[in-house]
């Protein structure tokens, strides 16, 4: 089965009370303390008695599950190999796996989720050496015969029909496809159907070879047990099974969120369904805690938060929930609701109202304890099972590496504070960390409910100023609230070796206080309105940003304007931010992917600033000065170097005479033109290969290629989308007809200057050469021949799709005009996008490949272990 998500978060989240069941019901623990041995040949076997009851639970965690399936990613194959697991075996058949457990009274299951497979068998402990017996010949032997295989693939099949009818199961779908764009996460764990019909009997063998190795696999047994002999039988059983090496997964992180996400799909249902979350910290994070108290203050039990004022008071919806699924990478906090689709768009602005007020005012104290004590009660009960016992220890050790674990959740969670929730409501519940996702009943397509695609982006109002400074204006009702920011020309492009990393360091110090503002008073005066504000950099820009409520735009503006004018660079934070950029440069190194890209760049641009890292390298950091990062700020921080955007529900002349009243002061300074080296074209292949002693090969081709305003830019927009994506040609190729990748697809370094176009493959050490040679065939397939007509249609599609969504979120909206603004291309240039897109020929697309992917002029860098 795959194991419903929800369910999962329940058991993830809260199976973690054995401090308080050891302190308030020692009844339950009676027995030895749980104890972890590690097997010769690397085993977990985590043992625990409890001889309450006359049953023993054993089960079997395997490290293999939808975001390990490298080459088979989306299709499945751990869940299909689940099902062949109780299948028979080389000594068993397969309808006698089912009748031993029976014949001793036992009860046999297993569930596959995003990261594991598990397996469990609970029985009377007299036939416990039968249950291991019959356990460990199914994870060493099975035997995948083809006639119980093509059965349970009919049964999948099934299953995958029965989900795409389910509500529950699509709105999921929809919604992990939409949050995650590079993790594997957004793969449903049951596969694509079109993706596992292809599964052959040899890839599962295959797959099973690979996964179920010794190193891979935790062990628990629990319950009427005596520790000694479990553990002597226990070796025993698995003597056989010999050490083998682990499986090399590479697991791409997913990117930042920079913008609201929204989808609607039609469904045949006849209530909404309504799905709101946010990205939030993996289990490792002190964040967890007060987001786990979160989700009980607001949706959990008839007195919640959302129950009480959404559901009871407003009348808005028929359930409504809210919940924290944190697992071992990065999690999401959810709120569900399902309603009548006339009231989606009041739902979701009652739901975001009750985010603000927690960002903006703390919870009762009675509020908190009471949370505090729902969820150790939910521990307490979950412990009365010697299987939920086994789960809570198993999956201690399965995401943390500490059996006990759960104590030390337990007191986390007691150490809650109000403070707490609101840091993390404002670190996490922004609108650029907002994913929302509904089911609409099909008849109700044609009403286009408030986070559907908006045919056409309401009217944006351009304003000139006498001192330079340019603001844009867009008045959008929709939602009581405004996005404020103002872009700079800045970035890589204008440093040097000496000075790296000072555009980065320069928009990080403007949070750090002014002449008359603290950093904390700064911090508090925003977010005690429910606001955000925050710095973002690039190659060629930097700026701010600031999300309020309507009513706080005043605020907001004298908060950017005392930034922009008054900002004072305490030495102080100088040296705390100094040291966490030189920590974010270590960081640089253990990850392949950005350590690939750095050195790619470097060899790309010999001579063009586009070389360096955005954050630096450590000894500019180390160099640069407090005299230095002002003399940056009082250069570019200035009105006719910038553009000004407020985006939201705001009155458009009102607005417009409180920016002339409070930046009539923001006089312009002589402004030195910075000298940019002119990149020379790349007439050689240039090859660099960094030893790293990784599990994968990461393999990066890069080529010259265009500025912003270069006719091309949308042609390379169009081969992108040609080639990358699950459709995309390098995964067909690459992925699927042949295996050598896990992930594979290009993308551009666009600025003012000409950037570069990068193809990329993470694959096997001992499959690089293969690797190399099938990206370098595709993108000689692109230079000789046309694209196929549907290729080019499909991709036109995607683009002009997801560039209409973009548009929907005020924040996204704005940085994207803002830029086209800043770099010369005019703000209303959005409004050309789409019939651009549609004029590019296959002639086109031949014609750039050409031009730019030169065979004798790219860059080549490869990671990962000497061979």
């Amino acid at each position: 089965m795959v194991i419903d998500r929800k369910m999962r978060m329940v058991l993830e989240k809260r199976l973690f009370a054995l401090l308080l069941l050891i302190l308030f019901y020692p009844s339950l623990t009676h027995g030895s303390e749980a104890e972890k041995f590690i097997l010769d040949n690397g085993i977990v076997v985590i043992l625990k008695e409890r001889p309450t009851a006359p049953v023993v639970s054993l089960q079997a965690w395997v490290k293999a599950g939808s975001t390990t399936e490298v080459e088979y990613l989306g299709s499945g194959i751990s869940h299909f190999v689940e099902h062949m697991f109780f299948k028979g075996t080389q000594r068993r058949s397969g309808g006698q796996i089912a009748q031993e457990v029976a014949s001793c009274g036992g009860v046999i299951h297993g569930y596959t989720s995003h990261n594991r497979t598990v397996y469990t068998i609970t029985l009377p402990s007299q036939h416990f050496d039968a249950g291991l017996d019959l356990l460990a010949d199914s994870l060493m032997n099975p035997s995948f015969a083809s006639e119980e295989l093509e059965k349970e693939r009919e049964v999948i099949l099934r299953e995958i029909s029965m989900n795409n009818d389910q509500p529950a199961n699509v709105l999921n779908r929809l919604f992990w496809e939409t949050a995650f764009q590079e993790h594997p996460y957004r793969h449903p764990v049951i596969g694509y159907q079109s993706q596992f019909v292809k599964l052959t009997r040899e890839d599962l063998i295959n797959y099973h070879r690979r996964m179920y190795v010794p190193g891979n696999i935790l062990l628990i047994a629990a319950g009427d047990l005596k520790k000694e002999e479990a553990l002597l039988k226990i070796e025993e059983a698995f003597k056989d099974f010999k050490r083998s090496p682990l499986p090399p997964i590479y697991i791409p992180p997913e990117p930042k969120q920079l913008g609201e996400r929204k989808r609607i799909k039609p469904f045949d249902v006849s209530l909404t369904h309504l799905r709101m979350g946010f990205h939030i910290p993996p289990i490792e994070s002190e964040d967890v805690y007060p987001l786990d108290v979160l989700a009980v203050i607001l949706g959990q039990g008839r007195s919640s938060r959302l129950y009480r004022r959404i559901k009871e008071e407003k009348g808005l919806v028929y359930s409504i929930d809210a919940w924290s699924y944190t697992p071992k990478y990065e999690g999401i906090f959810g709120i569900d609701a399902t309603l009548e689709t006339k009231y989606l768009e009041e739902a979701q602005a009652a739901i975001l109202e009750e985010l603000k007020r927690l960002k903006r005012e703390y919870v009762e104290d009675e509020e908190l304890e009471k949370a505090k004590r729902t969820i150790t009660s939910h521990e307490i009960f979950r412990q009365e099972t010697i299987e939920g016992e086994a789960k809570t220890l198993a999956l201690n050790e399965f995401v943390t590496g500490n059996i006990h674990f759960s104590e030390f959740y337990i007191s986390q969670i007691s150490r809650v504070t109000k403070e707490d929730l609101l840091r993390v409501t404002n670190t996490y519940f922004t609108r650029s960390n907002l994913i929302t996702v509904a089911l609409i009943p099909e008849r109700e397509e044609r009403k286009k409910p408030s986070i559907s695609i908006q045919s056409q982006p309401l009217e944006i109002i351009r304003k000139a100023f006498d001192n330079g400074l340019t603001l844009l204006l867009r008045k959008d009702p929709t939602l009581p609230i405004v996005c404020i920011r103002v872009v700079f020309k800045g970035g890589v492009r204008v440093e040097d070796k000496r000075n790296n990393g000072i555009s980065n360091f320069t928009r990080r110090m403007l949070l750090k206080g002014t002449t008359s503002r603290t950093e904390e008073e700064i911090a508090q005066t925003i977010e005690a309105v429910g606001g955000s504000i925050e710095t973002y950099g690039g190659n060629n820009s930097f700026g701010v940003t600031i999300n309020l409520l309507k009513d706080e735009l005043e605020l907001g503006l004298m908060i950017l304007k005392d930034i922009l004018l008054n900002s004072n660079f305490p030495q102080e934070a100088i040296e705390k931010d100094r040291k966490f950029i030189l920590a974010q440069i270590k960081a640089i190194d253990d990850d392949p992917f950005r350590a690939t890209e750095r050195q790619l760049k470097e060899m790309l641009f010999t001579l063009h600033p586009y070389k360096w890292p955005e954050i630096g390298h450590k000894e500019s950091i180390e160099a640069i000065t407090r005299d230095e990062l002002l003399e940056f700020y009082y250069t570019y921080c200035r009105p006719d170097n910038m553009v000004l955007s407020i985006f939201g529900d705001i009155e458009i002349e009102e607005t417009t005479q409180k920016i002339k009243e409070l930046f009539d002061e923001f006089k312009p300074k002589p402004f030195p033109e910075s000298l940019i080296p002119k990149e020379p074209p790349m007439k050689e292949i240039r090859h660099t290969f960094i030893n790293r002693k990784k599990e994968q090969t990461i393999v990066m081709i890069g080529f010259h290629g265009i500025d912003v305003k270069a006719p091309e830019r949308h042609t390379f927009e169009v081969i992108t989308s040609i080639l990358s994506g699950q459709d995309g040609r390098l995964f067909k190729s690459l992925r699927e007809e042949n295996p050598l990748s896990y992930s594979v697809g290009t993308y551009s370094i666009l600025g003012l200057d000409r950037g570069a176009y990068i193809f990329y493959i993470g694959t096997d050490p001992k499959l690089k050469d293969e690797a190399i040679e099938g990206l370098l065939n595709e993108i000689k397939r692109l230079r000789d021949e046309e694209v196929m007509d549907e290729e080019l249609q499909r991709a036109k599609r995607q683009l002009i799709g997801n560039r209409a969504i973009s548009l929907q979120s005020n924040s996204s909206f704005s940085l994207y005009v803002s830029l086209d603004e800043l770099y010369g291309l005019g703000y209303d240039n959005f409004k050309e996008y789409e019939n651009r897109i549609n004029k590019i020929t296959k002639e086109d697309i031949r014609r750039v490949a050409n031009t730019y992917f030169n065979p004798n002029g790219y860059a080549l860098v490869t990671l990962g272990p000497e061979e």
